[in-house]
């Protein structure tokens, strides 16, 4: 897996609730991602059920590239 350099952010375990709030408001889904949903779809791409993906820009941010 390659990251072209679209950029997320995850949820930490650093506790600043202030940071993590303000992050969350440029969310359309308004939360912070969790580390198990990036996980899952990398699963998904390693999967044989993504086999006809090729070359793709897949981003995973909840939405924040609409807003772009």
């Amino acid at each position: 897996m390659v990251n072209d350099g679209s950029g997320a952010f995850w949820s930490d375990e650093s506790g600043d609730e202030a940071r993590l709030s303000q992050l969350s408001k440029l969310i359309p889904l308004g939360r912070i991602p969790k580390s198990s949903e990036a996980t899952a779809f990398v699963e998904f791409l390693a999967s044989s059920r993504s086999r006809y993906i090729t070359g793709e820009n897949c981003v995973v941010n909840g939405g924040v590239s609409v807003r772009i």
